[in-house]
């Protein structure tokens, strides 16, 4: 049994392996090599049946600090067959980088940890997405979850509903940095509607028109009869 990145599920789970197969490659005239780790695997969780595979690159690395210094990790380089469901990104999206840079790069991370099925990486980016948009909504970052949250209702930036549902988004993104809490696709998916609509109804609706009037030239004023 090993972890796959299972496409229905929407992230990795616990496969039973039914066929695996490992090439190994070098080049014949520079110093690179790399690995083909081919696996057809089946879902201990839903049941799926898929086609999965693990590229390395030996140049295509990344750097872990262990125990005082640093060590070369290979970096994974995963295919599915049927591969993981297309998720396009918001069209408003895009707007959020002339309105507040960070929030936008954040919003970007989170999404290609998504696409790529790192639910787990994706719950805390959401939490991460939660705390941002409260700063620039002035709210202040050293405030606890649930002051912030009472603060955001009382300047009437949410309601009693939403604010149960922000405290959920935040709460799954706790679990998932502090317990290990993978959420199921169908549940991320639940999260990141609930926080795309209050980033979009407070940051966009409340900045973006703050933005673009700073960017308006003044009135020239007339000349005197």
């Amino acid at each position: 049994m090993i972890k796959g990145l299972c496409p229905t599920c929407g992230g990795q789970r616990n496969c039973t392996v039914h066929g695996h197969l490992l090439v190994a490659w070098e080049d014949d005239v520079h110093p690179v090599y790399g690995t083909y780790d081919h696996h057809l695997l089946q879902c201990n969780g839903c049941s799926t049946v898929f086609y999965h595979l693990n590229e390395h690159f030996s140049e295509h690395t990344t750097h872990d600090y262990i125990n005082g210094e640093f060590k070369e990790t290979p970096i994974d380089m995963i295919t599915t067959y049927p591969a993981f469901d297309h998720i396009p990104t918001p069209s408003w999206v895009p707007k959020l980088e002339s309105v507040d840079f960070q929030l936008f790069q954040i919003f970007n991370e989170m999404y290609s940890a998504y696409k790529s099925g790192h639910l787990i990486l994706a719950s805390i980016g959401l939490r991460t997405i939660f705390d941002r948009t409260t700063e620039i909504l002035q709210i202040h970052p050293g405030l606890y979850l649930d002051e912030k949250i009472k603060q955001l209702k009382d300047e009437g930036f949410i309601g009693d509903t939403e604010a149960n549902i922000l405290s959920t988004v935040v709460d799954a993104g706790n679990a998932a940095a502090h317990r290990g809490w993978s959420p199921m696709k169908r549940e991320f998916d639940e999260l990141l509607n609930s926080i795309e609509q209050f980033v979009q109804r407070t940051v966009l609706s409340v900045k973006t028109t703050t933005h673009i009037v700073e960017r308006i030239p003044p009135r020239v004023k007339r000349p005197k009869k």
